[in-house]
């Protein structure tokens, strides 16, 4: 899955292996990253170099503290880019919105149940990949129609996880 990262008013190009691998605009590195403690704490081990990183979720991104500096950072994948790229309003959505795998990973854990009435942004999946734990939202609101996987389960990229019936 490719990514678009705005690091401070910076763009970069981010691609996630499943070999524990980057690729951030076209320069491939090897990662491994760890919480330490408290699930804000990450160690990084980017290539050779090590950082303790200290992220903060934010409603519009989140607050990343590396070597003592302060950095918002908003990542998008290529389909929300594209989405907020039309300009515009957009209409309301309406219809069935699937919840898919933006990588291959481990459910660690499912924040709703079938028939649940979420708002658009709102945890629903927690997939672990690359040893990091990542909060899925939700593209809309309205309500969940279908939840298609388990916790505990194994799921790759693309998979269908859950479907949204927009409201």
């Amino acid at each position: 899955m490719k990514y678009i990262a705005r690091v401070d008013e910076k763009e970069y190009l981010v691609e996630v292996g499943s070999d524990n691998s980057v690729i951030i605009d076209g320069r491939s590195y090897r990662l491994d990253m760890r919480s330490v403690g408290d699930q804000q704490i990450f160690s990084l081990l980017l290539s050779d170099h090590s950082y303790e990183a200290y992220v903060n979720r934010l409603e519009t991104g989140y607050e990343v503290q590396v070597g003592g500096e302060r950095h918002e950072v908003i990542v998008e994948d290529e389909y929300t880019r594209r989405i907020h790229g039309i300009g515009g309003k957009a209409r309301a959505a309406t219809g069935d919105a699937p919840l898919k795998a933006p990588m291959p990973g481990l459910v660690v854990a499912i924040k709703a149940r079938e028939g649940d009435i979420i708002k658009s942004g709102q945890g629903l999946v927690i997939l672990e990949a690359m040893k990091m734990e990542n909060e899925l939202r939700a593209p809309v609101g309205g309500v969940i129609k279908q939840i298609k996987i388990n916790a505990g389960q194994k799921v790759d990229q693309g998979q269908l996880l859950l479907v949204i019936t927009a409201q």
